[in-house]
């Protein structure tokens, strides 16, 4: 089979410098990762580029010749200026709303569990999810793919007993704790690492590599390369004489990489636009910086001022003289009509929503759960298209996760292997309660949704049954005190 033929290959080349060559070689495109960093660090932009937008001649002395034009008696004075530069982070921006309307809310995580050993398995695994700050993680990993075109999260394990001592309590499982810990790290190319993913003809990864770099005692710089496959972690270390090689068993069943990669990052189809935007911008200013001050057009000769500074000034002119103020008429309306098509252009074409008070402000009295939805609605389509590649992610995560528990802790593995958690991603949205209790009530009264359904439908409660045992024995209360007819 092709997948044996591929990991033999590589796994049979003795050749350190080889084999590291081999397994660089991926089937996707790598990310241009210097214009990727342009495009979102503003101070990278074409805008800031002193080679495109370039220092401008100003003449602040004209030459004055004398009536024959031989002698110069006034000298031309040229100064030098810098433009404005004005860049705008419109990829980050975009990229932050996307990463909050996808993670915003953490994803679902349900599973059926049939015993109490299951269900406290089940509970183990979520607190080793909390315990990892994995709400935080999904949006690291969410704005590396969208900005950085691709992003993988290691885990492995780390020596540390009284953790699982804290977490066995809570969850049910006894003291018998485990000697190792699940940690996680995200790798991306912001952060300094070249990926190299190694797939078979299944699609599946079977190699996966992480080339960078550390600091020594000098201060120099020592390239490494990290290979991590089903079996094991091998570290390649670069010297003076070559590599050397360090090799060790990462005590997995399954290969402990989680990974995701994008064609193009998702901004790039607006860079255009930006770009563009950002220059009409910056000569904007310029022009609102020249024409400022007012600036008077005089035609004859000024023979005398009265009263000058004061408001009742008055200015003599003679021969038909006349003063008038140059007025700006059209330009200001057609550049502040490109800038804000460009800018909603550039929002429209990522389905991401202008989270501003105008935006607010426009939507009036539709204030209400329906109306966010609505105004969201693009928002929303984006994020089911994002979880066609991020649903699956967390997918493979929860599998992985769920073997690795067993692998660290063997009072569990046999639980873990019943288990089936499913995991959703649940777009953010800003609900109106009062909308949630009418509905439910309604349904309630039809006969079409129990209490129960309506106290956990409306969300206010962590725990619907509690809470209508409450509400039972309030009502009871209150029947008691009621006097009887």
């Amino acid at each position: 089979m092709e997948e044996i033929g591929v990991v033999q290959e590589i796994n049979a080349i003795t050749d350190i410098g080889q084999r590291i060559e081999r397994l660089k070689k991926r089937a996707t495109t790598a990310p241009d990762v210097a214009t990727l960093l342009k495009d979102w660090d503003p101070n990278g932009h074409a805008v800031m580029d002193k080679t495109i937008r370039k220092r401008k001649k100003v003449v602040t002395q004209q030459e004055v010749r004398s009536a024959d034009g031989k002698t110069i008696i006034k000298p031309e004075k040229v100064e030098w200026r810098d433009p404005n530069r004005l860049p705008v982070p419109i990829e980050q921006d975009i990229v932050n709303i996307q990463t909050s309307f996808t993670f915003g809310i953490e994803p679902k995580l349900e599973c059926v569990t049939a015993t109490d050993e299951e269900k406290n398995a089940f509970n183990l695994l979520k607190q080793i999810l909390v315990r990892n700050k994995i709400k935080y993680l999904n949006k690291k990993v969410m704005r590396a793919f969208l900005a950085e075109q691709e992003v993988a999260e290691y885990w492995y394990k780390v020596t540390d007993k009284g953790w699982w001592s804290k977490l066995l309590r809570i969850v049910g499982f006894g003291t018998e704790a485990p000697e190792n810990r699940l940690r996680v790290a995200i790798w991306s190319p912001f952060n300094g690492d070249k990926l190299y993913p190694v797939f078979d003809s299944y699609g599946d990864l079977v190699f996966f590599s992480r080339e960078y770099k550390v600091k020594d005692s000098d201060n120099n710089d020592i390239e490494k390369f990290m290979t991590v496959d089903a079996q094991s972690v091998t570290i390649y270390t670069k010297g003076a004489n070559g590599w050397t090689e360090d090799k060790k068993q990462h005590g997995f069943t399954k290969m402990p990489i989680i990974y995701t990669y994008r064609a193009e990052a998702y901004c790039k189809k607006i860079k255009r636009l930006r770009e563009r935007y950002e220059m009409l911008l910056s000569n904007y200013a310029d022009c609102i910086d020249y024409n400022f001050a007012p600036k008077l057009m005089a035609k004859g000769v000024v023979e005398d001022i009265r009263n000058g500074g004061a408001a009742n000034e008055i200015i003599e002119m003679s021969d038909g003289g006349e003063l008038k103020y140059l007025v700006w008429t059209q330009a200001p309306d057609n550049a502040k009509l490109e800038l804000d098509t460009t800018l909603d252009n550039m929002y429209n074409l990522t389905n991401t929503p202008r989270l501003s008070m105008e935006a607010l402000k426009g939507m009036g009295d539709a204030l209400s759960g329906v109306g966010f939805r609505y105004m969201f609605m693009g928002a929303h389509m984006a994020v089911y298209n994002h979880a066609e590649v991020m649903g699956e992610y967390l997918q493979r995560r929860i599998n992985f996760l769920c073997t690795a528990m067993g692998d660290v802790f063997p009072k569990v593995k046999k639980v873990m292997e019943t288990l089936d958690p499913v995991t959703e991603i649940v777009p953010y949205i800003i609900d109106n309660k009062a909308d949630d209790v009418s509905l439910a009530s309604d349904a309630i009264a039809a006969g079409i949704m129990s209490k129960k359904e309506g106290v956990s439908f409306v969300g206010l409660s962590d725990n619907p049954e509690e809470t209508l045992k409450l509400i039972a024995a309030e009502e009871k209360k209150i029947e008691k005190i009621q006097p009887q007819k």
